[in-house]
């Protein structure tokens, strides 16, 4: 009966996320957590052209427009 535990399984990974409640607390912490993986995420990208700018070779001059 495989076709019965595919829909078992199917059915726990559908409703299983309405088991409970979540925690405020929790969540209010993982939100925190996300944003300061977004914030260093921007810096990078923010300082990146800087750093290959500072970085780049004289003999590579000749690429720019």
């Amino acid at each position: 009966m495989a076709w019965f535990r595919i829909y078992t399984e199917a059915k726990e990974k559908m409703f299983g996320m309405f088991q409970k409640k979540p925690d405020k607390a929790e969540a209010l912490r993982e939100l925190k957590k996300h944003v300061a993986m977004f914030g260093a995420w921007v810096v990078v990208v923010r300082i990146t052209p800087y750093l290959l700018h500072y970085f780049q070779n004289d003999e590579l001059a000749f690429l720019e427009l």
